[in-house]
């Protein structure tokens, strides 16, 4: 097995509808040196079933099956699982709704070489699926910002040394992926490299978490990701005043933004 491997981890519950284009679309990577730690979150449907069915026809795809416990600890699951490949040089996040661009992991480990130790960020599209996997990009012609665009994993590659024992805040399913980049960012400040290629497909359909009434719960979640971030950077009491004039009213805002 290579090793510099690239773990691909996908939060997986009840998604019979459409896992099998999120897992089809690592199938048709470009660069095959990838896992993909698949995390059961505890599904009732067909999911079991369409993961055995995958890890059946190719040995790349990891299954992982525990009690249903949300996105974060299903992420977190995965991190923990990490362990056992030490092959494994960076990792990704795939939610299993969206999928990648066939020159996903291409170019954005084309462009980890080019800025080595850095968390590399990448565009996404929306619209059109299959003008989306048509397009054919040249490595030779990438060219990198240096300010990751949006606090998303799910289009992001980090160095595994860099996420080292980062977990994400189960408290919460929304916005837990600001409090985890920040926390990347803060302990072990690598650089950072942004890819202008739209590389990974965000799926928008009325099932997902930004798509609903917001409850009880999803305040205090809020507000759980808000104290984690904070307590992040309680060592650093100039960066947490620059956060909260600067990014905190935006996240607030971005929080709330479905609110009549």
């Amino acid at each position: 097995m290579k090793t510099d491997m690239t773990a691909v981890i996908l939060p997986i519950y009840n998604q019979e509808k459409y896992l099998a284009t999120a897992l089809d679309s690592l199938l048709a990577q470009t660069d095959s040196g990838w896992i993909a730690i698949c995390v059961d979150d505890g599904s009732t449907d067909a999911t079991p079933r369409i993961l055995r069915d995958y890890a059946a026809r190719d040995g790349r795809f990891k299954v992982v099956t525990k009690a249903n416990g949300g996105v974060s600890s299903a992420r977190n699951a995965g991190l923990d699982a990490l362990r056992g490949f030490s092959s494994v040089a960076s990792v990704a996040f795939l939610d299993p709704d969206d999928f990648y661009h066939p020159q996903c992991l291409e170019m954005a480990n084309a462009a980890a070489r080019f800025r080595p130790g850095a968390v590399i960020g990448w565009g996404y599209a929306n619209e059109n699926a299959e003008g989306f996997r048509s397009r054919r990009f040249a490595a030779d012609g990438i060219r990198l910002g240096d300010a990751l665009a949006g606090t998303e994993v799910w289009n992001k590659l980090f160095p595994v040394e860099t996420v080292g024992d980062v977990r994400f805040c189960e408290e919460a399913a929304i916005a837990e992926d600001a409090a985890f980049l920040l926390e990347v960012l803060h302990r072990h400040h690598p650089s950072t490299g942004q890819l202008s290629l739209e590389l990974g497909f965000y799926c928008e359909h009325g099932a997902s978490n930004m798509h609903r009434d917001l409850t009880e719960a999803d305040f205090v979640e809020r507000r759980a990701v808000v104290r984690r971030m904070l307590e992040t950077l309680a060592d650093a009491p100039d960066e947490q005043r620059e956060f909260c004039r600067g990014q905190l009213p935006g996240l607030l805002k971005r929080f709330y933004r479905d609110l009549g």
